[in-house]
């Protein structure tokens, strides 16, 4: 398992949680794709999003491979910041982190409003 993909949150819940199924969140290369936006000028914002969904597509679809073999699922992704949700087991999170596509792997977290 490449432990350095996994945040310090996250090995914590793991050395909690010894079995089952674990939500995480799973971070894509974000430098995958700059070419992409650097030609902006070049394409409609319309052709630029459709080209970034489509690398993402491509981006995702080894990790996507690699969390099916792992005996995972994906519930959700995000184009825009390169992020699938997934559930795994936990046993089998280091599947998906030696995936080089991967960058970072986390427990998902809920965004909650500030206080005034």
């Amino acid at each position: 398992m490449s432990i350095e993909k996994l945040t310090d949150k996250l090995v914590e819940h793991i050395e909690k949680t010894a079995e089952g199924m674990l939500e995480i969140i799973v971070e894509l290369d974000p430098a995958r794709g700059d070419e992409i936006v650097s030609q902006s000028g070049e394409m409609s914002r319309q052709d630029r999003i459709t080209k970034l969904r489509e690398d993402f597509a491509e981006q995702s679809a080894a990790v996507a491979s690699a969390i099916e073999k792992a005996g995972g699922e994906i519930l959700d992704q995000a184009w825009i910041n390169k992020t699938l949700k997934v559930r795994v087991p936990i046993e089998n999170i280091g599947d998906i982190t030696g995936e080089k596509e991967v960058t970072a792997v986390d427990l998902p977290e809920t965004v909650q409003l500030e206080k005034e």
